[in-house]
């Protein structure tokens, strides 16, 4: 299964199951969509993204909320 149809399960759940508000899911969203994940999904490949976003001039601060989010989702997959 793709990494797409798997974080749409995801956010499903969240706002089904634990009641997520919707914010949350856009932040979901939004940090799924910073990090453009592939399969498929290795260590090197989110740390490299990491270092991309802050190459372009992201501040740390937001990278750190994007980590938060996207490391939900990889909590989930596991």
């Amino acid at each position: 299964m793709s990494l797409e149809v798997l974080f749409k399960q995801f956010v499903t759940e969240k706002r089904c199951v634990t009641n997520a508000s919707h914010n949350t899911k856009l932040f979901y969203e939004q940090s799924f969509r910073a990090f453009n994940l592939q399969d498929p999904l290795t260590k090197s490949q989110l740390s490299d993204r990491v270092t991309t976003l802050r190459q372009k001039g992201m501040s740390p601060a937001c990278c750190n909320a994007y980590i938060r989010g996207i490391n939900s989702f990889l909590t989930w997959l596991k």
